[in-house]
This record gives C-alpha cells, structure tokens and sequence, in this order.
C-alpha cells in the first residue's frame, strides 16, 4: 500500500470537494 498515492488522492479529494463547495456558496450569495 502506497501512503503518498492515497495521500495524493486524499488531497485532491478534498481540494475537489472544498472548491464545489466554495463554487456553491458563491453561487448562492449571488
């Protein structure tokens, strides 16, 4: 098992999740 893949996936996950939801909220004060 390899720690720095699922870091990297764990990572891009989050940015991923994090961003739709910044998108969402900017689009719901707008």
């Amino acid at each position: 098992m390899d720690w720095l893949y699922l870091g990297a996936i764990a990572v891009l996950t989050a940015a991923t999740v994090g961003f739709v939801a910044f998108c969402a909220s900017l689009g719901g004060q707008q």
